[in-house]
């Protein structure tokens, strides 16, 4: 056990006494690391608070020694070294019965606000001792000048002062305000300008016979505002100052009970989840970012929560609050640009960011570049686009700090998941809280991974349920009455405000509509035809809809559709969200408002938003992405009101968008719904070539989502192959499905026969053999074939090409063969190429197998140092970019270097990967991946696991003829053997 002392001067003891903890360097490292307990701090973060600006050309190996003195220090104790290596950093791991100051005194603090909720007023106020006793000088007084100090210091005192209220409250509320009479007159002095410490000070001395010591006080306390500040003191304390001048008995009287928050609106229960979701924002105000999952079924509270959070922050956040569209595919990274353009209203500083980070905001937001030299509109990966949204929320962050709630993230893009994910990961040193909720209880596997806290609602006791049925009903519940609402409704809070404005309170559950569609139903035609009709049109906008949108879609002017909607707005249906702006209180609103609309008014509406979208188009201006792709929405949800010529136009054009853009998911479901539509409907101009066009899409799109070998990538390939003329790209696509399913001779006997009208081999065919040639282990035959290739075909010009990825990917075939040779400059020299030529257009994925191919080679050549933090890396970047399967190879790598250079490794991890991997049922450079997890069970010390992976690696690669890893096997079971 080691006690960890943060307050002051930082210390650690063990049950021997103190510990030597180093110099000045080697106790500020561990000063850092006390800062967030079992967070991981960077590498290059620690090398910045240690030399700041001026770091030495060794830097990073004086850490890794100051490290390796603390490790011994603290594993004499007890064996255990505390400080792990993390990724490109190291944490602090503490054992379960270490302690720290500074969390000890935030965990006291907690403790005794709950008790005291829950109305244990005597435990409370002996934890609330417990905090402030403590609290024993600032934190990491020693570095005071240090930025992460200078935070937690900072929150450390917002949380000392909180405490201090929260005890003097309480000793009122227990009869006894002048318990702490001397611990109020020194926190007046050290605090004299916060004025609720001054009322404390005031009632108990009042309350202790010292009335005229209550009211210098008050004199005190208005001379020093007066000449700090120029004001008088508030209402409150003037108004106790002439309570304390009359004698009023009242004063003298005790107030039992809880400590509580003011609450908005009909906010109940919900104390704990309330206080761990407020502790995220607490931190971040402090400088210390984080992520909080709220989740839960629909109409449990969680939009409800956040909003109680929002209010609690108060003024000191700049908020973005974005909601997504249901039943509307979103466009890539909706929730940011909602996000974005919340925080940024002002156009200067639109303007001003648009400069500082046009590279960034061209993909996400280029109206905000118009007119900057910018070169069109770039084609990003998914990583670059969750880069650059990162990357601007960080620069806002630096003006004031940012609270970021993103509703409904279940039907989040896949883009804007991919930012939440890797903002996660990077603002554990900014002021940027972020609340997600989400509907349900299958969490996506990106916020499952990522660092943040996980809330999760269920429903209300009876007793919170009968004290929100109350505040709704404006009237207390009967007993039998509030049992009945619970026992209906689950506690679920949206259920219950639905229920009782229905229904009443009076024999409630005798009046409770079969669902609650009914119930809302019965609520929205009680605001009328009129309101019925533009809440229709709202529904089918999204979320959130533009009035004079709404006007167009409804043949009515501004003024009509503002007065249509205070209805809505007067029984909460709707919120005004802006002057121009109205948003649905709840998802579950909205459903039922288009549950309740006649499909033919649903479709009229969606063909009138297409109309609306083209009639506000300009030739002068390209359309904001998300707009296009919400238009292709509109036009295939408007079926027979918009004909099938008008239908393929629309979402061909943000098809062709989503191409430059490298949007994977949304190449594959615009590409799936042109097809579906000519498909139907035969007259639609579009011939068989351009129909195999797009089922290459999808099959270039599913083989990144779903894994190269998969059923929807044979699929789509099938197809193309039946329709287009020119079959070489899909028998190309066609022959990768088979190596990846281990049929290299039907592969080979395919690409050989697909020759060009002069007889030579098409660039399709030395594609699939020249990596045909590199899994079956004849490199020279590789390099002959490659000759070929780069000398009678250019790579493409744009990413859009369905061919694009040929060269690329040739380049890394050729870098596995030479590293198999021994070759390793060369190997490396083809890496080097294939990702210059991705990168040169744009084409982000195949920049990133590029770098999936490096670490392969390394891992070839037997080179492991550096690959553990590299794989690490470019596996959450592949998960980023869409693709699990991808991101497997690398952790297996990873996996596999760390065991090689006696990081912490997890064998579990490395079998997980390759079950990720063979997925789909693919075995292409299954051998090698295999080769690597025997190695990691040997060092393990479990040589009957490695043994059996061996056997597996040798049956795969003789079933299927893929010989490039015979002296990967036969190297790894020498050394097994040996």
């Amino acid at each position: 056990m080691i006690a960890f002392r943060a307050f002051g001067v930082v210390a650690a003891s063990g049950p021997e006494g103190p510990l030597r903890l180093g110099g000045p360097k080697q106790r500020l490292l561990l000063a850092r690391l006390l800062a967030d307990p079992g967070t991981t701090v960077g590498s290059g973060e620690i090398v910045d608070v240690l030399w700041r600006s001026t770091p030495p050309t060794k830097a990073l190996t004086s850490v890794r020694a100051y490290v390796s003195n603390l490790r011994r220090q603290f594993a004499a104790v007890d064996g255990r070294p505390r400080i792990v290596s993390r990724g490109h950093g190291y944490a602090l791991d503490l054992s379960a019965d270490d302690t720290v100051d500074l969390v000890d005194f935030a965990a006291a603090a907690a403790r005794g606000r709950d008790l005291a909720r829950a109305g244990d007023l005597a435990a409370a106020e002996s934890a609330l001792v417990e905090a402030v006793d403590t609290y024993r000088g600032e934190p990491f007084a020693e570095f005071g000048d240090a930025e992460f100090a200078r935070q937690a210091s900072a929150a450390a005192d917002v949380r000392r002062r909180t405490a201090l209220d929260d005890l003097f409250e309480l000793s009122a509320r227990r009869g006894e305000p002048g318990r702490h009479l001397a611990l109020m007159t020194d926190t007046v002095n050290r605090h004299p300008l916060h004025e609720p410490f001054w009322r404390h000070l005031m009632i108990a001395l009042h309350a202790t016979g010292r009335t005229g010591e209550a009211l210098q006080a008050y004199d005190r306390a208005s001379a020093i505002l007066l000449a700090e500040v120029g004001t008088v003191p508030g209402a409150d304390l003037r108004e106790l100052a002439q309570r304390i001048g009359d004698r009023d008995p009242s004063l003298l009287t005790p107030r039992p009970g809880m400590i509580r928050r003011p609450a908005t609106r009909s906010f109940v229960g919900r104390t704990r989840e309330l206080r761990v979701v407020a502790e995220t924002v607490d931190a971040a105000r402090a400088g210390r970012g984080g992520l909080v999952v709220v989740t839960g079924p629909s109409g449990i509270g969680k939009t409800t929560l956040a909003e109680q959070v929002v209010v609690d922050a108060g003024d000191d956040f700049a908020v973005g609050w974005a909601g997504q569209p249901a039943g509307l595919r979103p466009p890539r990274g909706w929730a940011w640009t909602q996000v974005l353009r919340q925080v940024v209203t002002d156009p200067a500083e639109r303007e001003r960011l648009g400069r500082v980070k046009a590279d960034a905001l061209s993909s996400l937001l280029p109206e905000w570049t118009e007119g900057l030299a910018v070169p069109g509109i770039p084609a990003v990966s998914d990583f670059e686009f969750a880069s650059g949204v990162v990357d601007v929320i960080a620069t806002l962050a630096v003006d004031r700090p940012l609270l970021v709630v993103l509703d409904d993230v279940h039907r989040a893009d896949p883009a804007s998941l991919d930012a939440l994910a890797l903002l996660a990961d990077r603002i554990a040193g900014r002021p940027v809280a972020v609340i997600v909720i989400w509907s349900g209880s299958d969490l996506d596997p990106r916020l499952r991974s990522t660092r943040g806290t996980v809330v999760r609602l269920g429903g209300l006791d009876v007793g919170a349920t009968a004290e929100l049925a109350g505040v709704v009903a404006e009237e207390p519940l009967t007993a039998a009455d509030a049992r009945a609402v619970w026992e209906s409704t689950g506690g679920n809070p949206l259920y219950v405000k639905e229920l009782v404005r229905v229904a009443g309170v009076d024999g409630a559950p005798s009046g409770v509509p079969d669902t609650l569609v009914d119930v809302i139903g019965a609520r929205l035609d009680a605001c009328g035809q009129d309101s019925l009709d533009v809440l229709a049109a709202a529904a089918v906008i999204g979320a959130e809809a533009d009035v004079a949108v709404v006007a167009e879609l409804t043949g009515r002017d501004v003024a009509h559709v503002h007065e249509a909607f205070a209805a809505p707005v007067a029984t909460e249906i709707v919120h005004l969200a802006g002057p121009r702006t109205y948003r649905f209180a709840h998802g579950l609103l909205r459903d039922a408002t288009i549950a309740r609309t006649s499909l033919a008014v649903l479709q009229r509406l969606h063909a009138g938003a297409v109309a609306v979208h083209r009639a506000h188009a300009s030739p002068a201006r390209t359309p904001a992405y998300e707009a296009m792709v919400a238009a292709a929405h509109h036009a295939w949800e408007a079926g027979a009101y918009l004909s099938p010529v008008d239908t393929v136009q629309v979402i061909t054009a943000a098809l062709d968008r989503a191409l430059v853009r490298c949007a994977h998911r949304d190449i594959a479901l615009l590409s799936t719904r042109v097809i579906d539509i000519v498909e139907r409907e035969p007259e639609t101009p579009v011939d068989d070539g351009i129909l195999a066009g797009l089922w290459l899409n999808v099959a270039g799109a599913a083989s990144i989502i779903d894994g190269q070998s998969s059923d929807a990538v044979e699929r789509a390939v099938t197809r193309a192959w039946e329709l287009g003329d020119d079959q070489h790209v899909a028998a190309a696509l066609h022959c990768l499905v088979l190596c990846g399913r281990g049929a290299l001779d039907e592969a080979q006997s395919l690409a050989q026969r697909m020759v060009d009208g002069d007889g030579r081999p098409s660039a399709g065919s030395l594609f699939v053999q020249i990596g045909l040639a590199m899994l079956r282990g004849d490199a020279a035959r590789g390099r002959r074939l490659a000759e070929t290739f780069f000398a009678d075909y250019e790579p493409p010009d744009t990413v859009a090409d369905p061919t694009a990825f040929f060269h690329p990917r040739v380049h890394g075939y050729l870098a596995v063969s030479e590293a198999l040779d021994g070759r390793a400059t060369a190997a490396r020299l083809h890496v080097r190429e294939g990702a210059d030529l991705a990168l040169a257009r744009g084409d982000g994925f195949n920049a990133l197998v590029a770098r999936l191919t490096a670490v392969e080679v390394a891992a070839i050549l037997d080179e492991p140092d550096g690959v553990a933090d590299a794989s690490s890396v470019l596996a959450a970047e592949l998960r980023t970019a869409g693709s699990p399967q991808w991101a497997a190879c690398a952790d297996i790598i990873g996996y596999w270097a760390r065991a090689r250079t006696g990081a912490p490794f997890d064998t579990g991890v490395v079998r997980d990967a390759v079950a990720v991997y063979t997925a789909d049922g693919s075995t292409a450079m299954l051998p090698m991946f295999l080769v690597l997890a025997a190695e990691v069970e040997m060092i393990a010390g479990r040589p009957d696991m490695a043994d059996r992976i061996l056997s597996r690696a040798r049956t795969v690669a003789d079933r299927t003829g893929e010989h490039a890893w015979d002296g990967l096997i036969h190297r790894t079971r020498r050394g097994h053997n040996v």
